[in-house]
C-alpha cells in the first residue's frame, strides 16, 4: 500500500525542538511539493474564555462562529478560532430551559423570563499569564429579552492560520448542495482508492493547521489519523455520502457546517467512518467555485 503523503508529512515535521526567541527553530519541508511548513515556537499562548453562568442558557460566538450552548462553568479554548490580532467576542445570554420530572422521564420546558438571580460573568484569560485579559463583571439578568454582550480582545498568537475573510457568501450559492455532496465524494473516493494527493489536497491544510495552532507536535496525533484511514481503507470495498442534510452558516456566510439527518456522519465507508466528527467548516474563496476543509 502507498503512503498518504498527509501521514507522511505530519510525522516529518515532530523533530523540531524548541529555540530561545519566538521564532522557528526549523522550517522542515514536507516531502512533496506543497510549500507548507509547521513551525516550532518558544511563546505558546492558549487563549480561554471562562463563562459563569446561573439559571440561564448561554450562546458563545468567536470570531462569527457559534459554539454549542451552555449552563454553568464552561471553558473555551480560543486557539482554533483566532485567524487575526484581534478577536471578537459575542455572549448572548437567554432564559433557557427548566427540566421537570414527568412520567417517570425528565422533561424540558422552555422560560420565558429571566428566573430570579439569573447572572452571568465572563473572562478571557491567557493560560500562562497571572491575570484576566478582558472581564464581563457579574450581571444580573432581568426581563424576558436575551442580553447580549460583544467585546473585543489583542489575541497574540506566533501563527495565525489561513483565514475565511476572502470566502464568498454561501446563502446565495443555489448550488451549494451539489458542492457539498460532490466533496464528500471526493474523499470517499481518495480514500477507497488511496489517492495521496486527493487526500493531501483535501486534509492537509485542516490537520496541519489544527495541530499548528494548538501547539502539538505529538505523534500520537498523526497515528490517530494514520490508524483511521488504514483501517478504512484496507476493508472497505464501498462508501455512501449523506444526501440528507441541513446546513448551518457562520461567519456572514463565509462559513458552512453540515448536519446529516439520517447517518451519524456525512461519509460513511461500509458502516464505518472516518472519524468521529465526519462534518466538517466549509468555506469556498474568492476566484474559485469548489469547496474547501478549513476547520
Amino acid at each position: 500500500m502507498k503512503k498518504i503523503i498527509l501521514i507522511i508529512t505530519l510525522i516529518s515535521i515532530f523533530t523540531t525542538s524548541y529555540s530561545q526567541d519566538n521564532h522557528e527553530v526549523s522550517k522542515l519541508k514536507p516531502p512533496t511539493n506543497t510549500s507548507v511548513e509547521l513551525k516550532a515556537f518558544k511563546n505558546q499562548q492558549r487563549y480561554k474564555l471562562i463563562i459563569d453562568s446561573q439559571k440561564c442558557e448561554v450562546n458563545v460566538y468567536i470570531n462569527g462562529i457559534e459554539i454549542k450552548p451552555t449552563y454553568g462553568t464552561k471553558n473555551y479554548d480560543l486557539n482554533n478560532y483566532i485567524t487575526d490580532k484581534v478577536s471578537s467576542i459575542k455572549i448572548i445570554a437567554n432564559p433557557g430551559y427548566i427540566s421537570y420530572p414527568e412520567n417517570g422521564i425528565i422533561s424540558k420546558r422552555k422560560v420565558q423570563r429571566f428566573r430570579e438571580y439569573s447572572n452571568l460573568s465572563a473572562m478571557i484569560i491567557e493560560e500562562h499569564a497571572t491575570y484576566s485579559i478582558k472581564a464581563l463583571e457579574n450581571t444580573l439578568l432581568e426581563g424576558n429579552e436575551p442580553v447580549v454582550f460583544q467585546f473585543k480582545f489583542d489575541s497574540k498568537l506566533p501563527y495565525y492560520p489561513e483565514a475565511w475573510k476572502n470566502g464568498v457568501d454561501l446563502r446565495k450559492d443555489e448550488k451549494l448542495s451539489i458542492k457539498i455532496i460532490a466533496l464528500y465524494e471526493k474523499l470517499g473516493k481518495a480514500v477507497l482508492e488511496n489517492d495521496e494527493n486527493a487526500i493531501n489536497d483535501l486534509l492537509y491544510k485542516r490537520e496541519y493547521e489544527i495541530q499548528q495552532l494548538d501547539f502539538d507536535t505529538k505523534i500520537e496525533t498523526t497515528r490517530k489519523l494514520w490508524k483511521e484511514i488504514i483501517t478504512l481503507n484496507e476493508p472497505a470495498k464501498n462508501y455512501s455520502v449523506s444526501e440528507g442534510f441541513n446546513m448551518t452558516y457562520y461567519a456572514d456566510g463565509k462559513l458552512v457546517y453540515i448536519h446529516p439527518k439520517n447517518n451519524s456522519d456525512m461519509l460513511i465507508f461500509n458502516g464505518k467512518t472516518i472519524d468521529t466528527q465526519m462534518s466538517y467548516m466549509l468555506y469556498q474563496p474568492e476566484g474559485s467555485d469548489e469547496l474547501k476543509i478549513i476547520r
